[in-house]
């Protein structure tokens, strides 16, 4: 085969095939593209986005000995100039949008899933199965609408003794109904009572965006449930907020009267948690100008019997913010203070459910009864 066409080849001239390729003589020429220099794009071509974003400051902490030029580096100040002066003419705007990115990180996924189809579910009488991340059993949720027009999710668990008062509880952030289902079934034995639990708006199986607005919205759709799908009077209805949601819980308890008030591991303010290493901004009674999730200023305007439960060793929420809020709170029991207790080991401190029961067994009642003896020898007679 090969000898066969080296014969052929061989016969025919270079003259024919240029000739059948080409047969009127015209010239091909094909003109490439300059290829322009590789030159490193500098600081300016590569930010293409504001300084602040993230691609930005991962660019730095690649190449930390990335050297700024003098007009590169009055491109960075006039951005952050015009991004301060915003922040200074608009700082309601911009206080809540840093307020929802920094306070609220919900989980990326739920972690629990329906076990079957949610086209019909609803009310506490639609309530659906659903399965946990760890695995607990017999978990039912409902959904329920708020004033902003979202539905969220919620969990009831019923204590065997139906006299029994009722926890609205509020959770922490970077929690749902999944992580806490466990938890609040086993608060429900320890402190005796029915526990009625919800998901915050963009939480969980939740519809909506995690915000300040969305979030009141929630804790008062919450309450209105409990009291009108359930029966519960308000002297049955005790307040529980851990963390984030102590904000939630001080918001409705001084909105609404109610039991008691239970505030776990709670924030004083946003801008005191962003500045809790500064004892002295901690320690700061008066208020902040565009203070959002302000703990400290809802305690003033509480009239019910609270109990306060914080670690000595919270690195989130320090000490000292729990302290504020006792002196703030016009009805505050002796709060509850443990020694080489974290943020999130004092829910689950044994001690601290102890005092827990105490407090909405007997304390409860005590208080009520002295608020009511000085507001009748207050009565002009």
């Amino acid at each position: 085969m090969s000898a066969l066409l080296s014969s052929q080849l061989s016969v025919v001239s270079p003259k024919t095939v240029r000739q059948s390729l080409n047969p009127n003589g015209y010239c091909c020429v094909i003109r490439l593209p300059k290829q322009k220099a590789s030159v490193p794009p500098t600081a300016i071509q590569q930010r293409k986005e504001p300084w602040k974003s993230r691609k930005w400051m991962e660019r730095f902490a690649e190449n930390s000995e990335l050297q700024l030029s003098q007009a590169e580096r009055c491109c960075l100040l006039k951005d952050i100039c015009r991004d301060g002066l915003w922040l200074i003419c608009c700082p309601p705007c911009s206080t809540a949008g840093m307020a929802n990115k920094l306070a609220f990180s919900a989980p990326r996924k739920p972690t629990y899933w329906p076990l079957m189809e949610l086209n019909g579910a609803g009310p506490p009488h639609q309530a659906v199965p659903v399965s946990t991340k760890d695995l607990t059993g017999g978990v039912k949720v409902f959904w329920i609408t708020t004033k902003m027009g979202h539905r969220i999710a919620c969990m009831y668990v019923e204590f065997t003794i139906s006299s029994s008062p009722v926890i609205l509880y509020s959770h922490s952030n970077a929690d749902d109904l999944g992580t806490i289902a466990r938890h609040i079934r086993r608060l429900s034995r320890t402190l005796y009572c029915h526990v009625f639990a919800y998901d915050y708006s963009g939480y969980g199986l939740s519809e909506g965006d995690a915000c300040i607005r969305n979030f009141y919205s929630d804790a008062e759709a919450a309450y209105l449930a409990l009291r009108f799908f359930y029966g519960f009077n308000q002297p049955d209805i005790i307040f529980y907020g851990s963390s984030l949601g102590s904000v939630a819980a001080a918001h409705l308890a001084a909105k609404y009267s109610c039991r008691g008030l239970i505030m776990m591991a709670s924030i004083p303010s946003g801008i005191r948690l962003l500045c809790r290493n500064s004892r002295s901004l901690a320690r700061k009674k008066s208020s902040f100008l565009f203070d959002v999730l302000d703990n400290v200023t809802l305690a003033r305007k509480i009239k019910c019997p609270v109990l306060v439960v914080h670690g000595d060793e919270d690195g989130l929420c320090s000490l000292n913010g729990a302290e504020l809020l006792v002196a703030q709170l016009p009805h505050a029991t002796e709060p509850a203070f443990f020694k080489g207790v974290g943020h999130d080991e004092v829910e689950l401190f044994r001690r601290a459910q102890l005092r827990m029961s105490l407090f909405i067994h007997t304390e409860c009642a005590v208080i009520w009864n002295s608020i009511n003896e000085a507001s009748d020898k207050a009565k002009p007679q």
